[in-house]
């Protein structure tokens, strides 16, 4: 168990392993259980080993099931580790829904929540950099789940900057941010680029989206003068 630090301006933000978000194709509470049981088993292999080391008959052993049962749920590593970093994003994004509160500007919430997906990603060592991993694999392997792992960050992005819901200004900013983020994690994983590196890329890539889209402002409001005066 892997537990967050307080306040989400704080670099000891982490991935936290909590109860998997409701998944409708699993129909009971024992089957949402068993599957949350998985990713927890995944994710605690993967503390310990790194991607090469995570092995469907260890998270078998380790949730004490048989490894047909994961491989029911999961057909594969990848879909399991990928599952489990889609999990890790929803997390971490409801929690920092709530510690942003304090802060007004748009660009500024994005910022900071940058800055905390990569202290997170920082601070869980071997679990980020195998999720990470399984993610890059997955955009050839599975590329449904590499899919959903877009969207998940699209809407921590989105969900940083408090967008209204169905707010298609922010979700395509988060929608940029989120492309940036997937190469620089590529660099990360193939030791192209360091998490300052990340963190340096992140935030120059909003700082450009801001003062682009601050300039746009200034254009309409300056073209609305004169079209009344």
């Amino acid at each position: 168990m892997l537990h967050k630090s307080t306040g989400a301006a704080n670099a000891g933000h982490r991935f936290l392993i909590a109860a998997s978000p409701p998944e409708t194709r699993w129909a009971s509470d024992l089957q949402r259980a068993r599957r949350s049981r998985l990713l927890d088993s995944a994710v605690e292999i993967a503390q310990g080993t790194g991607y090469d080391g995570v092995r469907m008959r260890d998270i078998a052993d380790h949730a004490g099931v048989a490894i047909s049962t994961v491989y029911r749920y999961f057909p594969s590593k990848i879909h399991l580790l990928v599952t489990a970093l889609n999990r890790e994003l929803s997390e971490l994004g409801d929690t920092l829904a709530d510690d942003l509160t304090y802060l007004d500007g748009p660009f500024e919430r994005l910022g900071v929540a940058a800055t905390s997906l990569t202290n997170a990603m920082e601070h869980s060592g071997r679990i980020s950099g195998t999720l990470t991993q399984a993610y890059i694999a997955a955009t050839v392997t599975a590329p449904r789940e590499a899919e959903a792992i877009q969207l998940q960050t699209t809407m921590f992005f989105s969900r940083g900057m408090g967008a209204p819901p169905r707010c298609g200004f922010y979700r395509h900013i988060a929608a940029l941010i989120t492309d940036v983020w997937t190469g620089e994690v590529l660099a990360l994983v193939q030791k192209r680029r360091t998490f300052d590196d990340l963190r340096c890329r992140l935030q120059s890539a909003i700082d450009l989206v801001a003062s682009t889209a601050a300039l746009d402002v200034s254009q309409r409001v300056h073209s609305d003068v004169r079209t009344c005066s």
